[in-house]
């Protein structure tokens, strides 16, 4: 005689099961689950989005002999349309609640990474540690009365941000004709 079957294996499969399905809608909102990329924008679309930035922007338009002309025009085109993707993409993770935040068209979206690091961040010169720890103009001295903070722009001493634009040390031959209203 057989003996009587245990309700064990019903119940750990019934776990198992509940488990499997709860690590799968966990996978489904992990960062690194896949989203299907957004459908590709049409060429014209594209073109006529580029164009409209650029009059947004103050971009020249195509011929301007010292940026490089129509070649220039096209390149930044294909920068533009490679941002575009990426942000497309960003968007429709976002859209799928993998992110907390979207993206859009900036000032520097006809730059690359490298561009945008070289004419915006700048040239960032390396003091080395020992010229840096010698100087002690700003150390507190002994019987300073300072005080605890200083608002400069109260005293003056700083004025409110402003936009560079491409005029920094890596501009373009044609960065005077890159201008954009300030605000």
């Amino acid at each position: 005689m057989r003996p009587p079957r245990s309700p064990a294996p019903a119940a750990a499969l019934l776990a198992l099961a509940v488990a499997l399905a709860l690590a799968s809608a966990a996978a489904a909102r992990h960062p690194y689950a896949s989203v299907p990329p957004p459908a590709e924008r049409a060429d014209e679309e594209v073109r006529r989005m580029y164009a409209a930035w650029k009059s947004e922007h103050g971009r020249p338009r195509g011929n301007c002999d010292l940026a490089g002309g129509e070649e220039e025009d096209r390149l930044r085109l294909e920068v533009f349309r490679d941002n575009l993707r990426y942000i497309d993409a960003h968007n429709a993770e976002a859209d799928a609640g993998l992110h907390s935040f979207r993206l859009g068209l900036t000032p520097f979206a006809d730059l690359t990474v490298e561009e945008y690091r070289g004419r915006v961040l700048g040239f960032r010169g390396r003091r080395s540690a020992a010229r840096r720890a010698r100087s002690t103009r700003y150390l507190r001295r002994r019987g300073d009365q300072l005080p605890d903070a200083v608002d400069w722009r109260q005293l003056g001493a700083v004025t409110e941000v402003k936009n560079q634009e491409q005029c920094g040390p890596y501009s373009a031959p044609c960065c005077s004709l890159i201008t954009s209203p300030t605000k």
